[in-house]
């Protein structure tokens, strides 16, 4: 009796000790990954990849394992030291990498990915992008926007242009040039009127921009001014550059040709007042609109090549594609094509004025009306398709890299539509838009509303 109430006794010991260890065993945590921000980087930058922030709660070891995921078409970028804790990619195409990071503690694991967009190192330094204002940038813009940033000042700004060094340059109806970087006011340069024109950069960073007080400013990269050339009319009109000459028009219905030390090559004289900007050509061909209902071409030496005369004023600034022909909107509700002889291609009839300036890219072209409407045509004059805006489209549209449009409109909203015609996103801001936004560098948009307020967007 006393051996078997033993045997139970040691028994129930042995399970009571079992019972114990299993609880007292440890429960294994997952770990976490952290591979750190999604970042912005320029072509040619070296992009490093830190995982340093990864956790185990349990204390244990981790193993590290970098992949890329996704990749630009055609790209050969390979991750330096995948299995270390910091790791490097060297990007060999512009577009978009996606990266996985998995750590291990050698039981359980995680994983995070991280985006890396990779930008041409890019600027926008005069309206349309360009001598031919075609509107289209080697940078991406946002794909899915968002509001980074704004600066409000006491009058409206123009749109801007951006400095390969981050640097952006704006007119403003307080009379002011602004610079601005990081958005922060670098410095204002005061007129003695309203600024409306779109300034423009040279090669050696002057900053060249004319004003409603009559004359036409070149400012150097600090703020102070270089030279100044007086005109007897307004000018609305951003500049178009080449090595040799700085062409604008003004409201004295004349062309001006200036040097870069600000000196008169030539001017021509149309019959009425000029408002919008020109576009060049590679044979320094100048192409501008007037209220006296023309679209003149003028040779580099200020000779007349030819005009052709639409119904009604043309404000809208011309755009020239790769093969010389040339694209603009009237106030006869038309947009037209002419060859480089000034011969018509086609025309196309909206159902409103047009102030919107085209953008090209390849064989497509991109409008706003006054009927609401953004267009999309193919370069032989057929509509590929319309987005219908909630008010007139005066704004011009851009296009980035990847083929994305974006314009404001006067209903307050900034657009990103794609190729095909698709909505992308719209940003209300807090009044119209009527200029063109500028696409910058490292994806970031720029907007000018009459809200006095310039706006940075980005990728959410």
């Amino acid at each position: 009796m006393i051996k078997k109430y033993l045997v139970v006794v040691i028994a129930f010991i042995f399970m009571v000790s079992v019972i114990s260890c299993k609880k007292e065993k440890k429960v294994q945590t997952p770990p976490k990954a952290d591979a750190g921000q999604n970042q912005n980087v320029f072509l040619g930058e070296t992009v490093t990849l830190d995982g340093s922030k990864s956790i185990d709660k349990d204390g244990d070891d981790l193993s590290y394992l970098w992949e890329i995921t996704s990749a630009p078409n055609g790209s050969r970028t390979a991750v330096e030291s995948k299995k270390d804790k910091m790791a490097s990619i060297f990007p060999d195409k512009i577009g978009i990498y996606n990266i996985e990071l998995t750590v291990s503690d050698g039981e359980l694991s995680d994983k995070e990915t991280i985006t890396i967009r990779v930008y041409p190192e890019t600027s926008w330094k005069v309206f349309g992008g360009d001598a031919k204002n075609t509107g289209k940038s080697n940078s991406l813009a946002p794909v899915k926007g968002k509001v980074a940033c704004k600066l409000t000042a006491d009058g409206s700004f123009t749109s801007c242009v951006v400095s390969s060094d981050g640097v952006i340059y704006a007119g403003n109806s307080d009379k002011s040039l602004y610079a601005i970087k990081d958005g922060k006011v670098l410095w204002k340069f005061t007129t003695n009127g309203v600024i409306s024109a779109v300034p423009a950069l040279g090669k050696d960073g002057t900053i060249y921009v004319g004003s409603n007080d009559d004359s036409f400013y070149a400012v150097n990269p600090d703020g102070s001014l270089k030279w100044i050339y007086e005109t007897t009319g307004m000018i609305n009109s951003s500049a178009a550059i080449n090595d040799s000459s700085i062409n604008f028009g003004s409201s004295d219905g004349k062309l001006y040709s200036l040097d870069h030390k600000g000196n008169l090559r030539w001017t021509y004289k149309t019959q009425a007042g000029i408002y919008g900007s020109p576009a060049m050509d590679e044979e320094g061909t100048v192409y501008i609109g007037s209220n006296d209902y023309n679209l003149y071409a003028v040779n580099k030496y200020g000779e007349l090549k030819w005009k052709y005369e639409t119904l009604l004023r043309v404000i809208a600034s011309p755009a020239i594609d790769s093969e010389g022909n040339v694209y603009f909107g009237s106030l006869d509700h038309f947009f037209y094509s002419l060859n480089k002889d000034g011969k018509v291609n086609w025309f196309y009839k909206t159902s409103a004025p047009i102030y919107s300036t085209a953008a090209i890219n390849g064989e497509y072209i991109y409008f706003g009306s006054n009927d609401r409407n953004i267009y999309s045509l193919r370069k032989d004059g057929a509509e590929i398709w319309r987005v219908l805006t909630g008010n007139k489209v005066l704004s011009s549209p851009v296009i980035d890299f990847k083929g994305n449009i974006y314009v404001g409109s006067n209903d307050s909203n900034i657009y990103a539509i794609s190729k095909a015609g698709k909505l992308l996103w719209k940003i209300q801001t807090g009044n119209i838009i009527n200029y063109p936004p500028t696409i910058g560098p490292k994806g970031y948009l720029y907007v000018s509303a009459w809200d006095k307020t310039l706006y940075a967007i980005k990728d959410m």
